[in-house]
């Protein structure tokens, strides 16, 4: 891929952060982007990842049912209605979370963008690149016009929900984007192949898309074809070669 006129100038490690936003399915995580993560780092870029209020309560509550059922009797079934009065009754037991029954469904959709965009204008005048995976794609397209980011990279962008009828709010934010955008697509993704979204959705200028050899999970990408991935993407954001890592942590909304 070469660079073009949508491609932003080099940039300045020191002053720039890696903001990851990841899939809804937090329990997934992926040895690609792992690796592109920890490569970037090594450039001085510092690495912050991002969850919501949302996100959290949700892990919260998976985490802290299956504690509770672990621990019931030997013999009662632990299945989904189970399952949903446990965790209902956590929910009660925390007002504080009482805002996750309101905002959940929103978020799984969407991401909550309005909530990543207050947090990228929180970061103190740091210049911002966006890494993200599957739904985080949709957060970061919407989010992608605030002043501090640079550019998007995307792995996985979720054009069309294997199991569901078409939903034009997935795509629609895809046609306004401004700002130098590059989607990482394998060829085998369920959500949407690299071929399947230049031919049936509408792309902004600003919009590369990069087929690779690997489904919705990049956990199988060969190491060749991983190498070539990483040359892109550094070239794709216009970072210097040499640096170290900073990683910064959790970034909370």
């Amino acid at each position: 891929m070469h660079r073009d006129s949508l491609s932003p100038p080099p940039i300045d490690p020191a002053s720039t952060v890696l903001l990851i936003v990841g899939r809804n399915n937090w329990k997934r995580g992926s040895s690609t982007l792992n690796r592109v993560v920890e490569e970037l780092g090594r450039a001085g870029m510092a690495v912050l990842r991002y969850e919501s209020r949302t996100s959290r309560t949700r892990r919260w509550l998976e985490a802290r049912a299956e504690q509770v059922l672990m621990a019931l009797p030997a013999g009662l079934v632990a299945g989904r209605l189970l399952t949903r009065l446990v965790k209902a009754a956590l929910l009660l037991s925390r007002p504080d979370r009482w805002d996750y029954v309101l905002t959940r469904r929103q978020e799984r959709h969407h991401t909550a963008a309005p909530a990543l965009r207050r947090f990228i204008g929180s970061l103190a005048g740091r210049r911002v690149v966006l890494l993200t995976h599957s739904a985080g794609g949709i957060a970061g397209a919407l989010v992608e016009s605030a002043p501090p980011v640079l550019c998007h990279v995307c792995f996985g962008y979720p054009f069309q929900h294997p199991g569901r009828p078409p939903e034009p709010r997935r795509t629609e934010p895809l046609e306004r984007v401004g700002k130098p955008f590059l989607i990482v697509q394998g060829e085998r993704d369920e959500y949407g192949s690299a071929d399947e979204a230049r031919r049936r959705y509408r792309l902004s200028p600003a919009t590369t898309v990069q087929a690779v050899a690997d489904d919705h999970h990049y956990d199988t990408l060969a190491a060749a074809e991983l190498e070539d991935l990483l040359r892109t993407i550094k070239a794709f954001i216009g970072l210097p070669a040499a640096g170290g890592v900073r990683n910064e942590g959790q970034g909370r909304a």
